[in-house]
């Protein structure tokens, strides 16, 4: 467990390095951000979570029971880890706020390669990608690093709708493939359903025959 929770705060330290350069070449834009829907609903997540935590804190038996009570520990840990992903949803919003939107729809058509890889060597190789053990996992159906095999499917429907946009006809249909192959393997009645559904719209609006 220490070795994991090394390992992610060493995967978000990379994170945030990542995420300097385009703060630095934009940092003109930050006022406009700052007054952003966005900003100030994250900030004021930030205000509210301190207060609880404060609030808590400050409360004698609370603050008594906290070096001893392992359930008091843990709720503040929730509290501040919290914080801290709101904090790294600010950071990263900031990057999506200075970011051309057509970029994303680039990224989109490289998920709709990667993710159903992904659930398909989880498939292939159970456990290769996170602990069979892990909570949420499902024995037999694939998710990839998800976790949730409903939502893996999901999340493989929806990357293919975003990147259909910007991919030419002639492979429409492998991706949609490759995309049907990753839902089956996650054994997700809803998203198998989707998926047939998208194939129908697809057909009927001439979206992969042309």
């Amino acid at each position: 467990m220490t070795a994991i929770k090394g390992c992610l705060g060493t995967a978000f330290f990379l994170l945030f390095l990542l995420m300097v350069p385009p703060l630095l070449a934009r940092r003109s834009a930050l006022p406009a951000y700052l007054l952003s829907p966005f900003f100030l609903w994250a900030g004021a997540l930030v205000v509210l979570n301190l207060i609880h935590l404060s609030a808590w804190l400050a409360d004698g038996d609370a603050g008594r029971t906290y070096l001893v009570d392992h359930a008091a520990q843990a709720r503040a840990g929730l509290i501040l880890t919290r914080i801290q992903y709101i904090l790294f949803s600010i950071v990263l919003g900031f990057v999506v706020f200075v970011t051309p939107v057509r970029s994303y729809l680039y990224a989109a058509v490289a998920l709709m390669v990667l993710l159903p890889c992904a659930i398909l060597l989880d498939f292939a190789l159970p456990g290769l990608l996170y602990p069979l053990d892990t909570n949420g996992a499902v024995l037999g159906r694939a998710a990839a690093t998800f976790i949730n095999p409903t939502t893996a499917g999901e999340a493989v429907l929806h990357v293919f709708i975003v990147g259909c946009a910007l991919v030419g006809m002639k492979y429409r249909g492998p991706l949609f493939l490759l995309a049907g192959a990753g839902v089956l393997a996650t054994f997700s009645r809803s998203s198998i359903i989707a998926w047939g559904v998208i194939l129908l719209i697809l057909v009927v609006r001439r979206f992969l025959l042309g």
